[in-house]
């Protein structure tokens, strides 16, 4: 409520000396729904909605929600899982809802060399290595990761991030475990390039998965929990496992274990993201923007 309270307050008074300027509301997420919903009354402009996350419709927040949802002149989902939750909690009610995906910088995320990126980040040029890139939270399968890592010496595992788990990562290193800490920018670029393949978990549904796209882009195939959109890989370039059982990670490893076609394999992925996350998917937004203004 807060939140609500703070982006209409604010917003109002923009709009208040400079409504000429304005002809159209984006909404980002249900608090800034609820906010346009009002500004689109006070001030009448079309309002649209963007939805980020797979949000919880039960109670109030679910009447209050669908009530100003069908308000609004479309709805942009960022994954089909994200369209098809909405389109479950509506009840029927009428709204017009559009898969968007969302894009990523693919000029910076981009392939390097494998060797030169693990020597940037002070690991050792050899080995299998299986990247952990995330929040260090315990709905995000860091515990299990580790318990993947005490169970094959063989390989290389190494945990990016920060969060409350953090002590306990640190706590758990050994010579195959390794913890990096929070990573950016070329940085973080050089994880996705260092890795043979990169892990990102959770328990609840991802509205979408960014890293996942960001290590594609990199040539590096990803495993990931079914809690993710079916669309953001393929059995070619990743895998999806059930839960965050220790096994079901190193069975997901060991698919990439050894491969023969490695330099086919990043180009495929890279070459996926392209196709698919490019920000040519910007261009469905400013259509919209287009039509609606029209």
């Amino acid at each position: 409520f807060t939140t609500f309270i703070n982006i209409f307050l604010y917003t109002f008074f923009f709009m208040l000396f400079n409504n000429h300027k304005i002809k159209l509301i984006h909404a980002h997420g249900p608090a800034t729904a609820l906010a346009a919903f009002f500004l689109s009354k006070l001030f009448g402009k079309k309002w649209f909605l963007t939805l980020h996350c797979v949000y919880p419709f039960s109670g109030v927040k679910g009447i209050v929600g669908r009530y100003v949802f069908k308000d609004c002149t479309n709805i942009f989902a960022v994954s089909s899982l994200v369209k098809d939750k909405l389109e479950k909690d509506m009840l029927g009610k009428p709204v017009n809802i559009t898969t968007v995906n969302y894009w990523i910088d693919t000029n910076l995320f981009n392939i390097k060399d494998r060797v030169e990126s693990r020597k940037a980040l002070q690991l050792s040029p050899n080995g299998f290595y299986v990247f952990f890139i995330s929040r260090l939270l315990p709905e995000k399968g860091v515990i299990e990761f580790i318990e993947a890592a005490k169970r094959d010496k063989k390989k290389k595992f190494v945990v990016v991030g920060d969060g409350e788990l953090s002590e306990y990562v640190k706590n758990n290193q050994t010579d195959n475990l390794i913890y990096l800490g929070r990573k950016s920018g070329q940085d973080l670029v050089n994880c996705y390039n260092a890795a043979d393949v990169m892990c990102a978990f959770c328990t609840r549904p991802e509205g979408f998965g960014r890293r996942v796209i960001e290590s594609l882009s990199c040539g590096t195939p990803v495993i990931v929990t079914e809690t993710f959109p079916k669309e953001s890989i393929n059995d070619y370039i990743g895998r999806f496992i059930p839960n965050m059982s220790y096994n079901k990670i190193l069975s997901a490893i060991n698919n990439f274990t050894n491969r023969k076609d490695i330099k086919k394999l990043r180009n495929v992925c890279r070459n996926f993201v392209l196709e698919n996350y490019s920000e040519s998917n910007g261009l469905k937004i400013i259509e919209m923007y287009k039509n609606l203004l029209s």
